[in-house]
């Protein structure tokens, strides 16, 4: 089931230590933000508004949650590059590397040939554009972009 949580929740990279931060994506005065996990705890109610800490993102690092989770339990964001797992319980023959985009408000994974989100759990996550872009063999020039429809759901 999918709830506001689930749909909102985003990775990116953090503006002052460039590490990945997890959680619920805010758009503010031109600046770009996550809620983290731990943050949401404790959240602060003051004159009935919730007033939540944050963490500034870099906004081109923005990679929305699919909803799936790989054949390993890991969460598949935009932008990561996975491998199809060729074993007798999936459906694949052979081992590919695909990289993962949210197009026109779906999530797909091309490289030899395209996946749709419901297919990724037969997948395994081996990185990401950001940190692993020599993975990226298939799709050399796609960069994952933040598409607006991303922050639709705040509008």
């Amino acid at each position: 089931m999918n709830d506001i949580n689930t749909l909102a929740y985003h990775r990116g990279i953090r503006c002052d230590t460039d590490e990945w931060v997890y959680g619920y994506l805010l758009k503010r005065k031109n600046k770009t933000y996550i809620a983290t996990q731990d943050n949401m705890d404790y959240m602060v109610v003051q004159d009935n508004i919730a007033r939540l800490k944050l963490v500034e993102v870099i906004p081109e690092t923005i990679c929305a949650y699919s909803q799936v989770n790989d054949i390993d339990d890991i969460k598949i964001f935009d932008g990561d590059i996975i491998e199809t797992v060729a074993q007798q319980d999936t459906p694949f023959r052979k081992q590919t590397t695909l990289f993962v985009q949210f197009v026109n408000g779906s999530f797909l994974a091309t490289g030899d040939f395209a996946l749709e989100a419901y297919e990724f759990r037969f997948c395994r996550v081996i990185g990401n554009f950001y940190d692993t872009p020599e993975l990226n063999t298939e799709n050399p020039h796609m960069l994952p972009t933040v598409s607006e429809d991303l922050f639709d759901i705040f509008k």
